[in-house]
């Protein structure tokens, strides 16, 4: 018998396509294959032309990720054109694709970038050049849909007069620095003029705390030390949040203080 016109079992298609038999059974399913059942057995004989429909089937959905319903016009149209519009709609699909992943992985570097941050200044005190943050409503920091969301950080405004530490207002904060992860029309539409903050130093430390990020006393031991080395504080102050982690019922933070100073 000519080998291509021999009937090949299950388990043959499976070693000889590297196809699962649970992936070929969901292809006789959806009807993209017709296979010849034996009726003395109630097995599916595949032929030849079977096991090239299959891996065709195979490359469709599998690699190129078509739905089973382009599958099956692919299978059965022979007009270019209708051909040339299906993978011409799957690269602008997969380019799509890429440019989400090339989005999350600038997160990924993102949020690297900010863990090499606490490593470096993690319950160290120190004169730093101040990052130029961007402000926005503390409603902005819930809102997964606003565009500025993926670079915020949840933070808080205080106030200093030399003897007490108050409480501006609860908000959120995108430095400049994290602001090529963000599409340029919403930079230039979010981050102006009137809610920009620069200063030129600041005193700066990162620790691990369980209090609120409004509470006044995250400031004390880095007011006390400018105080020591006679700074003079400039107002607002900042203290910004990164992601929280539960222990228990309780919860936790490493929280960065902003103290800027004057340095004329």
């Amino acid at each position: 018998m000519n080998e291509y016109d021999r009937e090949f079992t299950i388990n043959e298609v499976e070693t000889i396509t590297g196809i699962p038999r649970t992936k070929i059974r969901h292809y006789l399913n959806k009807e993209l294959i017709t296979v010849e059942k034996d009726e003395n057995n109630g097995y599916y004989n595949y032929s030849y032309d079977d096991l090239i429909r299959l891996c065709q089937i195979a490359y469709y959905r599998e690699i190129l990720d078509f739905p089973v319903k382009t599958i099956s016009t692919l299978l059965k149209t022979s007009d270019i054109k209708v051909i040339e519009k299906i993978f011409a709609d799957g690269e602008i699909k997969i380019k799509n694709k890429i440019i989400d992943e090339d989005d999350k992985l600038n997160y990924i570097h993102f949020n690297q970038r900010m863990i090499e941050h606490l490593f470096r200044f993690r319950n160290k005190i120190a004169l730093v050049p101040f990052d130029t943050f961007y402000v926005f409503s503390y409603s902005s920091y819930f809102n997964v849909k606003f565009p500025i969301f993926p670079v915020l950080y949840g933070a808080t405004e205080f106030s200093f007069d030399g003897k007490e530490i108050k409480k501006q207002r609860c908000c959120c904060v995108a430095f400049e620095r994290d602001l090529n992860h963000i599409d340029k029309k919403d930079v230039d539409r979010y981050c102006t003029e009137k809610n920009v903050v620069r200063r030129d130093i600041s005193v700066y430390t990162v620790r691990l705390t369980q209090r609120e990020i409004d509470d006044p006393h995250l400031l004390s031991h880095t007011i006390n030390w400018a105080s020591k080395h006679r700074f003079r504080i400039i107002d607002p102050i900042y203290s910004v949040h990164f992601f929280p982690f539960y222990k228990d019922e309780y919860s936790y933070k490493y929280v960065e203080t902003y103290l800027p100073i004057d340095v004329r």
